[in-house]
């Protein structure tokens, strides 16, 4: 395998796809204006392609248009808290708490209390992803390590449509982002399941999926930052309405950042969340 390209090599090949999109793409409207100025004034989001691609000019090219294409299509700077069904966030499914050893913020799903629900499949796929833009602009530099909790999970609770989106944002939309996704506890009769949503990734990627059970999650969280359930000890208890509170201080920065940065003029609405 080669070796990883310097910070300096990130850098130049970035420069080079900021370059050729700005001066291809800068008013094609198959792309948000808001989008294109973001790639024209934060080098550093442009780096984040770059490395996701260990600096390989062509596929970090690729992957940073159909990232741009899909935000535009998507409508994702439009999506904003109030547009969302609150009931996502109430439910608990999805809980961010805490940080891995290498400093990325955790995020929990528990699968359990999830079920399939194709007429939901856009709602879920705006949470999702809302979710993750907030992350990104609140913190630019900070991974995010997901533990798929499985305990107790059938067959009725996996929904491989969204676990395909997430896997997406990891993959194209939000490149960069990903520490490990540790699936916990995983069902023998769920295994199938998995064995497919490794066919959707190279190598690499498959790397960062890890199975863990209570004798190794604490490879990758310590003991302090791991839930009591997950045989660590921290006693953290899902709250909705300290949830919120909590969750809301993380997503305003988050908004803010975001309404900064694309919309440089103070004639220009970003909306309110």
């Amino acid at each position: 395998m080669a070796a990883a390209p310097s910070e300096e090599e990130i850098r130049a090949v970035a420069e080079r796809l900021q370059e050729k999109f700005l001066r291809e793409n800068a008013e094609n409207p198959n792309f948000d204006s808001r989008d294109v100025h973001r790639v024209r004034n934060n080098l550093s989001y442009v780096s984040k392609f770059s490395r996701q691609h260990l600096g390989d000019f062509q596929p970090a090219y690729n992957n940073m248009i159909e990232s741009l294409k899909w935000r535009k299509s998507f409508g994702i700077n439009d999506v904003t808290m109030e547009s969302l069904d609150e009931k996502y966030f109430r439910s608990g499914y999805a809980i961010n708490h805490g940080h891995g050893r290498d400093g990325s913020s955790i995020v929990i799903l528990s699968i359990r209390l999830h079920y399939k629900d194709s007429k939901k499949l856009l709602d879920m796929q705006r949470w999702t992803a809302y979710c993750f833009e907030m992350h990104t602009f609140a913190y630019p530099d900070k991974k995010m390590l997901f533990i798929f909790d499985m305990t107790g999970a059938g067959i009725s609770n996996m929904d491989l449509d969204i676990i395909r989106f997430i896997i997406n944002c990891f993959k194209i939309y939000y490149p960069d982002l990903l520490s490990y996704i540790l699936v916990y506890d995983m069902p023998w009769i769920l295994q199938a399941f998995w064995k497919i949503v490794q066919s959707w990734l190279n190598e690499r990627a498959r790397n960062k999926i890890r199975f863990v059970s209570r004798t190794d999650i604490g490879n990758y969280v310590d003991e302090d930052n791991l839930l009591v359930r997950f045989g660590g000890s921290d006693t953290f208890e899902f709250v909705y309405e300290e949830f919120k509170e909590e969750m809301m201080k993380d997503y305003s920065v988050g908004f803010e950042k975001r309404k900064l940065e694309l919309y440089p003029s103070s004639s220009l609405s970003g909306g309110g969340e």
